[in-house]
């Protein structure tokens, strides 16, 4: 290999590690927020999900974190029976890593991926509460929340709803 393309290769290493390095820096403390909201949510209502946690009703996007961790230890099939939508973020998470890392340019129809896919994950949302809730998780009431502990008989209510 001619030197003039180990000066390349190294150069685009270097311009690949400066963006990582730069994304770090920026997001570090929304990283770090979401960390300290993640632990003491966890701590205090056991549940991560705002939606959750004020009205014991699944949001849209319950379970995502649960499919996350299954996908990237291999358990595709759970994951994807959590939310099939796992499968359209993990590509457009890989996708949006090499355009802004690997090909350092900005993506034109990245922005609109991200939308069709929340798109999809409402119309999920919509067909499983009409049709499973209350189920099994992650579409299941969770009981305990702020509502039901500040309004005698939301609960029945709630529950009342989709019978």
């Amino acid at each position: 290999m001619s030197e003039q393309v180990m000066k390349k290769r190294s150069a685009y290493w270097r311009d690949v590690r400066e963006r990582i390095k730069e994304d770090i820096l920026e997001y570090r403390w929304l990283a770090l927020a979401i960390a300290a909201y993640y632990l003491i949510t966890k701590m205090m209502f056991h549940a991560f999900c705002p939606m959750v946690i004020i009205t014991g009703l699944p949001c849209p996007g319950c379970g995502m974190t649960r499919a996350a961790l299954f996908f990237l230890t291999g358990q595709f099939e759970r994951s994807l029976s959590l939310t099939p939508f796992i499968l359209a973020w993990a590509v457009i998470g890989v996708y949006a890593a090499i355009m802004r890392y690997l090909a350092g340019k900005k993506s034109k129809i990245l922005m609109p991926l991200i939308y069709l896919t929340i798109i999809g994950m409402f119309l999920f949302y919509i067909y499983r509460m009409a049709t499973q809730f209350p189920g099994d998780p992650p579409i299941s009431y969770t009981g305990n929340n702020f509502l039901e502990r500040l309004i005698p008989g939301y609960r029945s209510f709630v529950l009342g709803l989709f019978e």
